[in-house]
């Protein structure tokens, strides 16, 4: 049995089949871990925390670039400090996974409130593809800026 081909793509559902209720209840628990991050947040405990022990990127201490993930854990802090747009700047990757697993959630719990007469938002591939776009272009465009205006962003 394949488990991956080509022609595979052109089936919006290749990856996760019927998945909605399996993603839903990972949701459910993302929202409860989420939760205790944004009162940790709040409550000052874990912010201090992050500051003292925040790990130091290997790529930016030795080749002096930006990783990937660069910027997440910021941009993490602003969004559940209610800062949309330093959120942005910082890494849209988190914004935007953000707003997508909004829309999930309340949409499926809508679907199951309703018994169905209002459609879930369903699974597909372009959401984890827009997500990669943004973390590599994210990576790119940072990376650009530094190595040819010399200009630090984050």
């Amino acid at each position: 049995m394949k488990l991956f081909s080509f022609a595979n793509l052109r089936n919006k559902r290749w990856f996760l089949h019927n998945s909605e209720p399996e993603l839903y209840i990972i949701g459910v628990v993302l929202g409860i871990l989420a939760l205790g991050l944004f009162i940790g947040i709040h409550s000052g405990i874990l912010s201090s925390v992050i500051d003292a022990y925040a790990p130091f990127c290997p790529l930016r201490k030795t080749a002096g670039l930006y990783c990937p993930g660069c910027g997440g854990t910021r941009a993490t802090f602003a969004l559940f400090r209610g800062k949309l747009l330093l959120s942005l700047y910082y890494y849209p990757a988190v914004a935007y996974a953000f707003f997508v697993y909004v829309w999930f959630m309340v949409s499926q719990t809508l679907e199951w409130a309703t018994k169905g007469k209002i459609r879930g938002m369903q699974y597909r591939n372009i959401y984890l593809f827009i997500l990669l776009f943004l973390i590599l272009g994210n990576w790119l465009v940072k990376n650009l800026i530094l190595l040819f205006l010399h200009v630090a962003l984050v």
